[in-house]
């Protein structure tokens, strides 16, 4: 039920350990140019993932106004509740227990919206749970360890302390969907998944900016509007629907 999920997680961490060993033979100039590679393919993916938001729509109220609020929301809860700086927080505590280098606020915070945050994750994840298909996380898989390589040469070995959210995440909605079973129905339909997929596409861009060294935008602060944006389009399904 839960089979695919740790198969994603090992690949995570054999991308990690093999990034970590080309991190200490590469040179800056190598590193610096992978980070730029990384930075241009999720500003593809951001992209992607954010133009679902026009497509949704309840009532007057389309899903960039929602997604706009749940954004203002969850930036006023991330910075009362100080998650960038416990982030960073948490990163140093990491880096003194692991020693080495690296970006490890960034190495926790890209990996887990890169990996956690997106269709193929809820919906292979469910696939696991109900009937026991593995294909989709099994190519989550594939694609998740090629991007540990590239973020643990740029980033350092913290982004394998993404497996952790990864699988809580992951086996969380595999355990789920298995019990509710196959008439739960397909998640990606449903306006909801759109806008939470919507919204972690504009996180993931706020990360892109970080990776091409544009602007540090604090994205950490703004993961609560992944919990908004869902809550906001009921709220306004119940007022106009």
């Amino acid at each position: 039920m839960t089979s695919g999920t740790w198969i994603n997680a090992a690949g995570v961490l054999a991308g990690t350990a093999l990034g970590a060993g080309l991190r200490a033979r590469a040179g800056g100039m190598f590193q610096q140019t992978l980070q730029y590679a990384v930075g241009l393919i999720s500003l593809l993916l951001g992209i992607q993932m954010a133009m679902k938001l026009p497509g949704v729509a309840v009532g007057p109220v389309d899903g960039i106004l929602i997604a706009l609020v749940a954004l203002a929301l969850g930036a006023a809860t991330g910075e009362a509740l100080r998650l960038e700086e416990r982030l960073a927080a948490l990163g140093d505590y990491a880096r003194r227990k692991m020693g080495g280098g690296g970006r490890f606020s960034e190495g926790l915070i890209t990996p887990f919206l890169l990996f956690c945050i997106g269709p193929m994750s809820l919906l292979g994840s469910i696939a696991n749970g109900v009937s026991g298909d593995m294909r989709l996380l099994l190519i989550k898989a594939t694609l998740d360890s090629i991007t540990a390589v590239a973020l643990t040469c740029t980033l350092g070995p913290s982004v394998g302390l993404s497996t952790l959210p990864l699988v809580l995440f992951q086996a969380s909605v595999s355990l789920i969907a298995g019990a509710l079973g196959a008439g739960a129905g397909d998640p990606s339909t449903s306006p909801m998944f759109v806008m939470v997929v919507g919204v972690g596409g504009v996180l993931i861009l706020g990360i892109t900016l970080r990776l091409l060294d544009l602007t540090p935008v604090r994205t950490a602060a703004l993961l609560p509007a992944l919990v908004f944006a869902p809550v906001l389009y009921a709220l306004c399904a119940q007022i106009f629907g």
